[in-house]
């Protein structure tokens, strides 16, 4: 019988196991398979575990994509219907959509509700996409202040500056570090808690001096933010709780 361990991997700033099964039969390589949300990697029973890591940071993308494809396949989609809920910095609105005869597209927060303009005399499919672009529209446009004044903050805390930030619609990662020193972040960490937002914030930052996820690194992060793993928990809870948009 086929004996199992666990290993540890970071994808996207979360914390993630894999189950490491040794083979006692005559398999000669390495395999990846991903059955639900549970990453298996099979191995010949005598590999050792350097070898394993190493092969698992190989396919850290890969793995990554697998697990979003389960996860979009799995997870709620928003529909952009009149009383539906939508996240901005950790709290929840009910979204109001506002039937006028033009297309401004206008959105607004008000008295704890997103308040959507959207044009009466279109079919319903054409209604919901045009919510959702503007409601996407305005969400990038918050998160190119919020983010921009964490990252302030927490590079003057740290004594690391990016040479640039910016924000993009980012499909496998939060955020992304350059060796050239330019770090990106993807638009919808804005619907996440502050407090979550500086965590993916600190742990780019942090990348500028350690470009890995060697023990050096995580001692760098940890002397910034003590709480962390407490933080990438909470960050992986919300992100397996978090609505999904529809496709374009």
């Amino acid at each position: 019988m086929a004996a199992s361990e666990v290993g540890r991997l970071e994808i996207d700033g979360r914390q993630m196991q894999y189950r490491i099964v040794r083979s006692a039969k005559r398999q000669k390589t390495m395999a990846i398979q991903i059955r639900r949300r549970v990453v298996l990697v099979r191995v010949p029973a005598i590999t050792s575990t350097r070898r394993i890591t190493r092969f698992v940071e190989s396919r850290r993308d890969w793995i990554a994509d697998k697990l979003a494809e389960v996860e979009a396949a799995q997870g709620a989609r928003h529909t952009y219907s009149d009383g539906e809920i939508h996240d901005y910095l950790g709290r929840r609105y009910p979204l109001k959509v506002v039937a006028v005869s033009s297309e401004a597209g206008r959105v607004k927060l008000d008295r704890g509700k997103f308040l959507v303009e959207a044009p009466l005399l279109v079919t319903i499919e054409r209604q919901k996409r045009f919510i959702q672009e503007n409601l996407r529209n305005w969400y990038y446009a918050r998160a190119q202040v919020k983010i921009a004044q964490v990252v302030r903050q927490v590079a003057g805390r740290v004594g690391l500056e990016p040479k640039k930030i910016a924000i993009k619609d980012l499909k496998r990662s939060w955020g992304i570090c350059r060796s050239n020193g330019n770090i990106s972040f993807c638009w919808r960490l804005v619907l996440a808690p502050p407090d979550l937002i500086e965590y993916i914030v600190l742990h780019e930052i942090c990348h500028l001096e350690q470009l890995n996820h060697s023990p050096a690194f995580y001692r760098l992060v940890e002397r910034y933010q003590p709480d962390y793993k407490e933080r990438a928990a909470r960050f992986a809870r919300w992100v397996a709780g978090l609505a999904l948009d529809e496709p374009n």
